[in-house]
């Protein structure tokens, strides 16, 4: 009796990986309804039911991609929120903002999917749902950071942490879509704005 195979997971995420990035241009390319789980698997050169093993349904995969597409808003938080004076915190603010940034991009491609994410989220309440779930984090992000810049002193406490939180995410979405438009973002002198609205 033959032992079976023993999956190799190393294997299965570099596969998965290789879907996500072949699925993104697909996407950005032909749109969510023109393209195929048959086209994807064999672009790849592997069967439908190999790509079924890591995808359950086109949805699924076109959520991943929207996922890996929007990670660079989700930037962690943490260091920022446990900061133990004004000056960690304004630092490790910079770089969360910057972060932020940097995970944003402005190429034909992104363009492409993001305008292939807003027409078919109408179709995908799953989509829909995950943008919203999505924006509340961002929110809720935003809003620890403002309490926590507030506690430490460095954000004045009559400021609204809900206000401020939508102030920054206006500005975060916007970067987002300057760039999406091909527009180039001085980062220094948005920064340079932002702190002065910000801090006491």
């Amino acid at each position: 009796m033959c032992p079976r195979p023993v999956k190799n997971p190393d294997q299965d995420q570099q596969t998965r990986d290789r879907i996500i990035d072949l699925a993104y241009s697909a996407f950005a390319k032909n749109g969510y309804s023109k393209t195929s789980l048959q086209s994807i698997a064999n672009e790849l050169g592997i069967t439908r039911p190999a790509l079924y093993y890591h995808f359950a349904s086109k949805e699924d995969l076109f959520i991943e991609v929207y996922d890996s597409v929007e990670s660079g808003t989700m930037t962690d938080p943490s260091a920022v929120i446990g900061a133990d004076d004004e000056a960690t915190f304004k630092r490790e603010l910079e770089i969360y903002f910057r972060g932020i940034a940097s995970g944003l991009r402005g190429d034909d491609e992104r363009l492409r999917f993001v305008a292939a994410s807003e027409s078919v989220s109408t179709e995908l309440p799953a989509l829909r749902q995950r943008v919203a779930e999505n924006n509340v984090k961002m929110l809720g992000n935003l809003e620890q950071i403002v309490r926590r810049g507030i506690e430490l002193g460095a954000i004045d406490e009559a400021t609204d942490p809900k206000a401020m939180a939508a102030y920054l995410s206006v500005i975060v979405f916007g970067v987002g879509d300057v760039m999406l438009r091909h527009g180039v973002v001085d980062l220094d002198s948005l920064w340079g704005i932002v702190t002065k609205s910000l801090y006491a």
